[in-house]
């Protein structure tokens, strides 16, 4: 491929650090990997080059992309030499490190990774000891008696938060040892005094601003009032001065139009919150309040301090360190080994680093004592969107400024987009100009980032239709039927059926021609995770496939709960236990699908304590004395699980949990673990709600794929759909009354009039919160619009009477974004981009199950998840039969056991039946039903005594209530006359409808109304 001027230049350049601009569609992973094929060919051996990413993905994709040019240049030597090649991790690489200098460190080379989760636990633990022996120390019971009231439960997690924060400083132990010194000195706090009076001065500043645009509904005696009111603003020079604004009387004004109105109260905001900022007596009041809090920082400190000792003691003594401490190991041979140090400098020829802008500040300190002016460094700004992985946009930003200005390196832009049609840019540039500046969002957009068109192939290939943003505008009233979600996904999925009916054209990637639209050239983008099955349920309702993109958390998944409880099952039952809570795992194993036993006969087996001899005998026959990794594998053979896992939807996901489970465990098992301890670690991960995420990647090439925006990073689309604009921002941080920083130290509210009011330190991390959280949900929306090559397309419901700009949105604009639909709100170019639809909604959606159909010869078996259900011991009254009869089932040709017959009956979609079995049944019913429900569980006191029932189907009519109970064939015995009964009742009793109850008999395809003659 041909070059350009800006890609040659990043491709050849030496002689000094370069920074390299890459924004999106530019082409930065080829010119990464021609540098590499260019270094080759001149001489440098490929295992001499260190390339470092961030994820193991994304460096075995670096990898692959260099083998394969390798191998096209014929460089024979180098291909030998590419497995041995640093194209690696941060953490892998410095793991190499500490494994090859660890005797410089005192450090085993076998050292092992530990799962931060299990960190956390113990940390929790300690902590918990840490605080008992502390009650009863003035300043500890004080710190507890200020903040607390029922437990010690704010403190204890504000701790650990203060703990896992600072353990990402490169420095901890020296930070905390200077802390004092550092924050409670008498200069810092005159700093932190001329940085909340410039606070107080911006927000004067927007006053003033907004004043001036009022004073054109004001009249002269009104304004003459209002610059009474507020001249102490205007004319103070200091805190002191401004004070006089709190005492004056605010002036009442009149009654306005309608725009004036939306003036007055937001200028009526803005002097609310000086008057919130002025409500210290003096200066030397701003400082006493800071220095009271010395007392509860103290404390705090203190129990870092021992929490450290405790946690460093369990780290050494099983050789176990988490990613974070290999880092700081690395750093530490470097630093302090000069001959360490040389040798790694000196053996790379160049570092080049991918998506730099991701850069953390300890990855930052590492590479600074390894780089000699040969640091090579690829990334937009405009994509940093992990600073909740400690990423540091700054680091990538006062590079590209230094380097700018010829100082320490040089500075390569590469704005050409080769990826998205002319007008997709166009439109990007259009909005990015107007919100993207240095204040916030970290980059001169208009100045320095407008992509430029680069994929010229697009003129010669025009589709010939609007390629340009539409804003698919949709109304929303207060008394709506339907959610935003449901107008959005309807609204979607009309467009996509006309789009495919009516052969949309796209450019294709490979021929260069144009070819008709498919679905797994469409993707909808959101910012959250929330609806993602909504989306995909009204899509399918829609008749259009789709599949979500998102990373699975292995706690909250109901597999692993099975197999968990399964565990725990078995180490209750070879301990003879059988407590309330083996009658709770006894339960959720024998009804999940390693059984599926029906509850009438789990309910006799725990009422009657005769449990069933297969579960009982297969858990007496493993061995607990083994490790507990092969305790789990045998437990997983010897239960069968993998085989039984056939019958479920999303085999290789649910293989893939369990692996990580089994990792886990063998992990937990260097760490002497016992399986009770194990066992004990899964429950506290979940109770304290540890995330343990991993990802699936579900491969459906002719899809719509539905992700988030994180997900969606280094993604392409020909059509895509932005939905969810309307989201708010997640921002949880400010609500708390402590907040931990690194910039502002411990933030801690100070006792004042016998209750806890914040210090000014509250207000300047706020203040900078905003900043960094609005920059970052900017960078995020670029990085979510770019992913388009053709048409983008966005839902939201504007409000076309806001404040709008085409120019520049003022920051104290733009700080207040609170939504994306907020900043769509505020751009004027946008209005023409606009075109109203109307949402035709259905609730009918809801009533379809997703069916999941396993095929095995000549099995059709439609199947779901089970969810566990918390076992309740109830009375002994029942309304299900005590014994199934199951006749000969070998009629049911396309099924092997009789209990499938309710899964196939349970999982289908009854409106539109697919399988002769359930149609023969649909077939006997009135058509003209309105809701379904299948398996309907319940508990119904009668007479004193609560009894429980399943029923198979419920059919809900205008005027009527049908019950349907399935069997086999016999539909005479007696029995389940009282079933029916109770059923009916129970029905009747929370519809106020009239109820009729059948049977129905599957094999004879006949329907029996039973009548309850009471």
């Amino acid at each position: 491929m041909a070059f350009t001027k800006e890609q040659q230049m990043a491709i050849d350049k030496e002689g000094a650090n370069i920074i390299v601009s890459a924004g999106a569609g530019s082409g930065k992973t080829a010119v990464l990997t021609e540098r590499v094929i260019r270094k080759l060919k001149d001489g440098i051996d490929v295992n001499h080059l260190l390339v470092l990413t961030f994820t193991n993905e994304a460096a075995n994709e670096m990898k692959s992309r260099i083998r394969k040019k390798i191998i096209e240049n014929k460089l024979d030597r180098q291909l030998a030499l590419l497995d041995s090649a640093y194209i690696t991790t941060f953490d892998s690489f410095a793991l190499s490190l500490v494994k090859k200098y660890n005797y410089l460190i005192n450090v085993s080379d076998n050292l092992k990774i530990i799962d931060s989760g299990i960190i956390t636990i113990y940390k929790n633990k300690v902590l918990d000891r840490l605080f008992e022996r502390h009650y009863g120390e003035p300043l500890f019971d004080k710190l507890i008696t200020d903040f607390c009231l029922k437990d010690d439960d704010i403190i204890k997690k504000f701790v650990l938060e203060v703990s896992n924060k600072y353990d990402l400083l490169v420095d901890k132990k020296g930070y905390l040892a200077n802390y004092f010194l550092a924050f409670y000195r008498d200069e810092y706090l005159d700093e932190l005094l001329t940085k909340y009076l410039k606070l107080i001065t911006d927000k004067i500043d927007e006053l003033n601003v907004l004043y001036d645009e009022l004073k054109y509904y004001l009249d002269e005696k009104m304004i003459i009032k209002c610059d009474t009111w507020i001249s102490p603003l205007i004319n103070g020079n200091c805190y002191d001065e401004y004070l006089l604004f709190v005492t004056k009387e605010v002036p009442r004004f009149p009654k306005l139009l309608a725009e004036g109105i939306k003036l007055k109260e937001r200028f009526k905001v803005c002097a609310n919150e000086i008057k919130a900022l002025l409500r210290y007596q003096s200066e030397a009041d701003i400082k006493e309040s800071i220095l009271k809090t010395k007392d509860y920082v103290k404390v705090i400190i203190d129990i870092l301090n021992e929490l450290d000792t405790e946690v460093n003691k369990y780290k050494d003594r099983y050789n176990s360190y988490e990613f974070n401490d290999i880092a700081l190991m690395a750093i530490q041979i470097v630093r302090d080994n000069l001959e360490a140090r040389k040798e790694i400098s000196e053996y790379f020829n160049e570092i080049m680093v991918d998506e730099y802008q991701d850069t953390s500040t300890i990855q930052e300190t590492f590479l600074s004592y390894i780089t000699h002016d040969n640091l090579y460094m690829v990334g937009d700004i405009k994509q940093s969107i992990y600073r909740f992985r400690n990423a540091n946009p700054y680091i990538f930003q006062e590079k590209y400024d230094k380097y700018g200005q010829g100082n320490g390196g040089i500075k390569i832009d590469l704005n050409k987009n080769f990826r998205s049609r002319h007008e997709v840019i166009d439109n990007i540039n259009e909005i990015f100009n107007l919100i993207i500046d240095r204040e916030l969002g970290n980059a001169d957009y208009l100045k320095e980032h407008n992509m430029v068109y680069g994929n010229t192939t697009y003129d010669e290939e025009d589709n010939c239709v609007d390629n340009n943003l539409e804003i698919y505008n949709y109304e929303v009233n207060k008394d709506d039927e339907y959610t935003k979600v449901e107008k959005e996904m309807f609204i979607i999925s009309e467009d996509i059926n006309n789009k495919i009916k009516n052969n949309y054209q796209v450019l294709d990637k490979e021929t260069k021609k144009l070819r008709n639209l498919n679905y797994g050239d469409i993707c909808i983008i959101t910012d959250r995770n929330r609806y993602l099955d909504d989306y995909k349920k009204i899509l399918e309702y829609n008749d259009i496939p789709s599949v979500i993109y998102t990373d699975e958390s292995l706690t909250n998944n109901s597999i692993v709960l099975v197999i968990k409880n399964l565990i725990d099952l078995v180490w209750h039952i070879n301990n003879k236990i059988y407590d309330d809570k083996f009658r709770y795992i006894y339960t959720s194993v024998a009804r999940s699908f390693l059984f599926s036993y029906p509850d009438n006969q789990i309910y006799h087996s725990l009422k009657n304590k005769q449990y069933d001899e297969k579960i009982i005998a297969l858990a007496r026959s493993i061995d607990l004395g083994k490790p507990i990794t092969e305790v789990i594998n045998e437990i997983i053979s010897k239960y069968d699980v993998y085989s039984q896992l056939l019958i479920l939807p999303d085999i290789e996901k649910n293989i893939i949990m369990i692996d990580n489970l089994i990792d886990i465990s063998n992990n937990l098992s260097s760490l002497g673990y016992s399986l009770k301890e194990f066992i004990s670690y899964l429950d506290d991960t979940l109770e304290l709600d540890l995330p343990v995420k991993y990802t699936v990647n579900t491969k459906n090439d002719n899809a719509i794929k539905i992700m988030n925006i994180h997900k969606s990073k280094g993604l392409e689309f020909c059509l895509c759909y932005f939905v969810g604009m309307d989201n708010r921002f997640t921002i949880k941080e400010i609500k708390s009354k402590q907040i931990v920083s690194e910039k502002y130290g411990i933030i801690m509210p100070y006792m004042h009039a016998d209750k806890l009011d914040n210090t000014i330190l509250y207000d300047l991390y706020v203040n900078d919160f905003y900043r960094e959280e609005i920059s970052e949900k900017l960078r995020l929306f670029y990085v979510e619009l770019t992913r388009c090559r053709e048409k983008m397309i966005i839902l939201a419901s504007l409000d076309m009477e806001a404040d709008k700009y085409n120019r520049l949105v003022p920051y104290h604009k733009r700080i207040k974004y609170r939504s994306f639909l907020d900043i769509l709100n505020s751009l004027e170019p946008l209005d023409k981009y606009v075109v109203y639809k109307e949402a035709k909604c259905t609730k009918d959606y809801r009533k379809i199950t997703l069916k999941d159909i396993v095929k095995n010869d000549k099995q059709a078996v439609i199947t779901k998840k089970k969810l566990n259900i918390t076992y309740q011991e109830l009375h002994s009254g029942h309304f299900s039969k005590d014994n199934q009869k199951f006749l000969d089932i070998n009629k049911l040709n396309d099924m092997e056991y009789g209990t499938k017959i309710h899964k196939l009956f349970e999982y289908s979609d009854f409106a539109n039946a697919d399988n002769q079995y359930v149609k023969n049944l649909t077939d006997l019913l009135p058509t003209n039903y309105l809701n379904t429900y299948h398996e309907y569980e319940f508990s119904y006191s009668l007479n004193g005594i609560t009894y429980r029932g399943i029923i198979d189907l419920i059919v809900e009519y205008d005027e009527v209530i049908y019950i349907i109970d399935y069997k086999l064939k016999d539909t005479s015995d007696e029995s389940y006359l009282t079933q029916l009964a109770g059923y009916q009742e129970y029905i009747s009793s929370i519809t106020h409808k009239p109820v009729k109850t059948y049977l129905y008999s599957v094999i004879d395809n006949y329907l029996t109304e039973v009548k309850n003659e009471k």
